[in-house]
């Protein structure tokens, strides 16, 4: 995973090509939580969620965020609860940043 820096740099370096963000959250792998790349709700993961959006923001994205909600998690959770606990967190989260 990139740290606060690379991150940065590289927001800035990508950010005349990108078109769309996606948000999303995953377990990067530990014991009692999906396997490895499994998706989750934005908190609920191992991403330094806020900080990566900070970086994106800062590099001046000005685009359309789109929420992820996919995976083993979310399936057994339903798609439809899932759905409306996904969107309270992604609203919440980009409230966080006056979006």
């Amino acid at each position: 995973m990139l740290d606060g820096a690379q991150s940065a740099a590289r927001c800035s370096k990508e950010l005349p090509r990108t078109l769309l963000v996606q948000i999303c959250d995953l377990v990067i792998g530990s014991s009692g939580k999906p396997s490895p790349g499994g998706r989750v709700h934005i908190g609920e993961g191992e991403l330094p969620i806020r900080r990566l959006m900070q970086d994106v923001l800062d590099a001046g994205y000005k685009g359309l965020f789109d929420l992820e909600v996919l995976g083993p998690v979310i399936e057994a959770e339903g798609y439809a609860p899932a759905l409306r606990r996904g969107v309270g967190r992604a609203s919440s989260l980009l409230g966080e940043f006056g979006l």
